[in-house]
């Protein structure tokens, strides 16, 4: 039995707004970390779970356990969680497995997919952020909230292409959906 406690985010972390949890065994050891990485709480889905085991307990068969509890016990009201990895990490894979995740197209493609939705997002939203920033009480705030907001889809979709550009034959996505309805 493991517990998962959440932990302030590291400064290694792709974003600030990334999510983790340090992972203790039934002894109160550092056992492991999760990561929930690129989320979207409005849509309930991680785009990227990470984890790390501490290398002192790795080869024990132990971890695909502590992944999938973290899964069951999650408190984010996340419906979908997606993973990459590298193709030959089978460790990885065999824990996805494990876990019910199922193998995804070719990150590239979804890469592409991703980057198309976040220029279309961040089209729609130049044009009507001039709208916005017309009517509310605070113009200067309001402004400097949209800048943010244009900023962050700017570094996604800038993040992605860099992303693309590398060799993607080596990393294959996974994708759990946690609630069937």
């Amino acid at each position: 039995m493991f517990k998962f406690i959440h932990m302030k985010t590291p400064a290694w972390a792709k974003d600030k707004t990334d999510i983790y949890f340090l992972v203790l065994d039934e002894n109160r050891n550092s056992y492991a970390y999760i990561g929930l990485q690129d989320v979207d709480l409005n849509k309930g889905i991680c785009n990227n779970l990470c984890y790390k085991t501490h290398k002192k307990f790795r080869g024990q068969k132990r971890s695909k356990h502590y992944l999938k509890e973290f899964i069951e016990w999650c408190p984010l009201n996340f419906d979908v969680f997606k993973a990459t990895v590298r193709k030959d990490n089978i460790p990885s894979i065999k824990m996805l497995e494990f876990c019910g995740f199922e193998k995804l197209q070719s990150k590239s493609n979804s890469i592409e997919d991703e980057i198309k939705d976040l220029e279309l997002e961040l089209a729609f939203f130049q044009e009507g952020k001039s709208d916005i920033v017309k009517n509310p009480v605070n113009k200067d705030k309001a402004k400097n909230i949209l800048e943010d907001k244009e900023q962050v889809l700017k570094n996604k979709i800038n993040y992605l292409k860099k992303r693309l550009g590398r060799d993607e034959n080596k990393y294959v996505s996974y994708k759990l959906k946690r609630f069937d309805f």
